[in-house]
């Protein structure tokens, strides 16, 4: 079953336009279809499947939670390692900077679906190229590629994460 787009902006309270392009943006699949509720009178109309709307309601729910959470970073946002292919492959890493680290999982996920967040560690966005330089410093030296901007092919995962705590270990005063 596929659900209108319109009709799911309505349900979680957001503009149909921004949202349309907001799911588009998001990489959920939109197909225009006709629909047969009389409400639509045989025009094609842009929707999502009923799995992709449930999963937009829950990052809708989330995104909604963040913004009104209490809990938020003194610093700005978090640091994180995302493993991209736990069982296909367990040393392909994702290295990044996220205010909402479980949002950007979600959107992680729309390409690696078992991805899985290994770390976070809160700190500034202006950190986030240091830290990674830090992280891969010995993949570096290892001439081990990188396979993307922020993808990684480790050697180790808790060596890269044991790095990483070291810079912060040494950045708390």
């Amino acid at each position: 079953m596929r659900i209108p787009i319109r009709k799911l902006a309505s349900e979680v309270g957001r503009h149909p336009n921004k949202f349309h392009e907001w799911v588009r943006k998001h990489g959920f699949e939109i197909i225009k279809e006709k629909l047969p509720s009389s409400e639509h009178r045989g025009v094609p109309v842009s929707t999502v499947s009923e799995e992709d709307a449930n999963t937009i309601r829950e990052m809708i729910i989330d995104l909604n939670s963040s913004q009104t959470s209490t809990h938020r970073s003194k610093l700005g946002g978090y640091f994180y390692i995302i493993q991209l292919e736990p069982d296909k492959d367990p040393n392909r890493i994702k290295l990044g900077f996220a205010n909402d680290v479980q949002l950007r999982l979600r959107k992680h996920q729309c390409s690696a679906p078992y991805a899985k967040i290994i770390k976070t560690w809160e700190c500034k966005s202006l950190w986030e190229k240091t830290i990674i330089d830090i992280a891969t410093l010995s993949e570096k030296k290892l001439n081990e590629s990188k396979i993307d901007t922020e993808c990684f092919d480790v050697e180790s995962i808790s060596a890269t994460t044991d790095r990483i705590d070291i810079f912060f270990k040494l950045t708390q005063t």
